[in-house]
C-alpha cells in the first residue's frame, strides 16, 4: 500500500519537476522571443540579447521551491523507511533526475543568476530535523505496533510492548543527541578559519585600514599598524 503511493507520489513529483523545468520555461521563452523579436532578425542577436529573451531566474521562489522538494522526499524516505525500505535508493535516483532537470535548466532554460551568498540553509534545517524526529516515532511504532506479529510471540502482553516501545525511543534520542555533541556540526578547522577571518577583519576596522568607501592597497611587507596607501 505505502510501496504504491510512494511511486505514484514520487511519479507525480518528477512529472511536475519536469513540467516546471523544462516544459514551462519552453513555453515562456517563446512567448517571449515573439515579443521581443517582433519586425527583427534574431540571426543577428548577440549572446546577451538571446538570453534576455529566456526566462528569467526568480531566485526566492526557486530556492524554496528546491529546498520544499528536498523536505517532501526525505519526509518520504524516512517517516516509513520500515514499511517500504527502498525508499532511499529509489528517492536518491529522484534527486539525481532532479539534478540533472535542474542543470539544464539552468544552462538552456533561464537568464543567468545572479551568485548570492549564504552562511547556512535557514529554517530548512529545522524542517529536515523536525523530519528526522518524526521518523524515529514512525519507524518505532511500525516495529512495535504494526508489525508485532513479525518481532513477538502471541503471549506477549500490549503493556510490556508499550514499554519497549517507550525504551527504545528514549535510547534512540539518547544515541542522537550524544552524536550531536560528539560530531559537530562545522568542523573544527573551519571554526579556526572563521575566528581568524573574523580577527583580522577586527584588526583592519580598528587600525583604519578599511574606511568605507576608501581605496587601500597594502604592501606584502605593512602590517595592520602600518598600511601602505595607495599614492
Amino acid at each position: 500500500m505505502f510501496a504504491r503511493a510512494f511511486l505514484a507520489g514520487s511519479l507525480i513529483c518528477s512529472l511536475i519537476r519536469f513540467y516546471a523545468n523544462q516544459v514551462l520555461p519552453q513555453i515562456n521563452s517563446a512567448i517571449r522571443f515573439r515579443r521581443e523579436t517582433a519586425g527583427i532578425d534574431p540571426t543577428k542577436f548577440s549572446p546577451a540579447e538571446k538570453q534576455f529573451i529566456l526566462d528569467p531566474y526568480d531566485i526566492k521562489h526557486e530556492i524554496l521551491d528546491r529546498y520544499m522538494d528536498q523536505v517532501i522526499m526525505f519526509g518520504y524516505m524516512c517517516l516509513f523507511a520500515c514499511a517500504f525500505p527502498i525508499a532511499p535508493f529509489l528517492g536518491y535516483v529522484s534527486n539525481i533526475l532532479q539534478i540533472q532537470q535542474f542543470g539544464s535548466s539552468l544552462l538552456f532554460r533561464k537568464q543567468r543568476n545572479i551568485p548570492v551568498s549564504a552562511q547556512h540553509i535557514g529554517s530548512f534545517q529545522i524542517c529536515f530535523e523536525i523530519v528526522a524526529t518524526l521518523a524515529i516515532l514512525t519507524n518505532t511504532g511500525l516495529i512495535f505496533f504494526t508489525n508485532r506479529k513479525n518481532y513477538f510471540s502471541d503471549d506477549v502482553s500490549q503493556k510490556l510492548i508499550n514499554r519497549l516501545f517507550l525504551g527504545a525511543i528514549a535510547v534512540i534520542y539518547t544515541l542522537v543527541s550524544a552524536i550531536k555533541k560528539v560530531i559537530p556540526g562545522v568542523p573544527e578547522s573551519i571554526e579556526i578559519q572563521l575566528r581568524r577571518q573574523e580577527f583580522i577583519k577586527s584588526k583592519l576596522f580598528a587600525e583604519g585600514v578599511i574606511k568605507g568607501d576608501n581605496c587601500v592597497e597594502i604592501s606584502a611587507d605593512s602590517s595592520p599598524a602600518s598600511p601602505a596607501r595607495r599614492s
